[in-house]
């Protein structure tokens, strides 16, 4: 286990005080109301498990293996905020076919679309579910499925395009400038690219690019890592320091807070701070895999990926060791260099 002290001193995302509901930014309040309303189209999951039950008695042994193959990738269901395997859901919609577990793993495709916004894919699985399964329990108006099943997705999916389309900023952050410089993190587990917003973080870029060209970054690891949330780096105790240490180093001067529009999304670049320090790290940084929207406020967003999130998501999904956040193998910056 991590000791409680070092734990306390660490230069954390997660460990900040989130704001009461009155509290709350207008960004969370908007997805509270809408978006997770439209995530709890995984209900479906609760008539999943009672028709299951009712299939599983009249299944052979093979078919029984077909449940046990597709509970593999629903973990992301009983974990909220940890992005859906879509790709093995895909692959188990394929694999499945013509067992029992087979149409349920085409219907959850959808949800899992939507849960990491990509609306137009989840309108095509939708379509393609009811289409190969018109008699499916979720399908079939006989059997409630116009109203809790798909017809509810699909509902809920054109809601979602609506307010998408009249308010874009509740799903994402405006674009970098074309002209923004941009910084190529070369890691071992590949490059990462990010543009940055000198006009809404005017200090934080500049702090960047300062420790970039000073070559400061090159050597740390990625000594924190949570899949579906964040991977942090850029702590020069990292280098060569002892674990222990890692989330500690960066010296004592602190980066003024510059707070702006830009929210934590997905593939945002933002600066990490001590848990009781009001302005940020002058080193140390995350790289976002979620929407913690808890963070805006709290943590300066001065950034976006605009390459190498693939690279991103690898990292975060790396083997932890037990008890801790640290990675078992953690991913080095082997040099950054400003391209842009």
């Amino acid at each position: 286990m991590a000791n409680p002290p070092q734990k306390r001193a660490h230069k954390a995302a997660t460990d900040v005080t989130v704001a009461p509901l009155e509290e709350r930014s207008g960004i969370e309040e908007l997805a509270i109301r809408y978006w997770k309303p439209a995530i709890g189209v995984f209900a479906v999951i609760a008539v999943l498990l009672m028709y299951r039950s009712y299939e599983q008695k009249q299944a052979a042994a093979t078919n029984d293996h077909s449940w046990q193959e597709l509970s593999r990738y629903l973990g992301f269901i009983e974990q909220p905020g940890t992005a859906p395997d879509v790709a093995g859901l895909e692959k188990a919609a394929i694999d499945l076919e013509g067992t029992l577990a087979g149409p349920w793993a085409a219907a959850l495709l959808a949800p899992a679309y939507v849960e990491i916004g990509d609306y137009g894919k989840a309108d095509q699985a939708l379509q393609s579910f009811r289409t190969k399964y018109p008699h499916h329990p979720l399908v079939d108006p006989a059997l409630g499925g116009d109203e809790s099943g798909a017809s509810g997705l699909a509902d809920r999916l054109k809601a979602l395009e609506d307010l998408k389309s009249s308010r874009p900023e509740l799903f994402d952050n405006p674009p970098p400038p074309s002209d923004a410089p941009r910084v190529r993190l070369n890691t071992s587990a590949g490059p990462i690219t990010v543009a940055l917003y000198p006009e809404r973080a005017p200090g934080h870029v500049e702090n960047f690019l300062d420790k970039v060209a000073a070559g400061n970054y090159s050597g740390t690891k990625f000594h924190r890592v949570m899949d579906g949330f964040m991977i942090q780096g850029g702590d020069p105790n990292s280098i060569d320091g002892d674990p222990s240490t890692w989330g500690q180093g960066g010296g004592e001067v602190t980066q003024p807070q510059e707070f702006s529009d830009l929210g934590h999304f997905p593939g945002y670049l933002s600066m990490a701070k001590r848990p009781d320090q009001v302005d940020s790290s002058t080193y140390q940084f995350f790289l976002t895999l979620g929407s913690p929207h808890h963070l805006d406020g709290v943590h300066t967003v001065f950034g976006k990926v605009v390459e190498g999130m693939e690279t991103v998501e690898a990292i975060g999904k790396g083997e932890i060791v037990e008890g801790t956040d640290r990675p078992v193998a953690p991913v080095t910056i082997e040099s950054a260099e400003i391209i842009g």
